[in-house]
């Protein structure tokens, strides 16, 4: 696949800017902490990639 070649596709967000988000929490994610951590560089961050589970996940 190449890029701009005016054939078919090469993704759903060519030149996107993709960014990570780590939310951890020893209780519970604070409504406030989520929305934060989601306006983290929101003008530099096309797609967020996000994960949710609790510290102690081994249950």
């Amino acid at each position: 696949a190449k890029a701009n070649n005016n054939f078919c596709g090469v993704g759903v967000a060519f030149n996107a800017r993709v960014g990570g988000v780590r939310l951890l929490a020893k209780k519970r994610v604070l409504d406030v902490q989520e929305a934060r951590a989601l306006n983290y560089k929101l003008h530099e961050v096309d797609i967020y990639s996000a994960s949710w589970s609790e510290l102690n996940n081994s249950k």
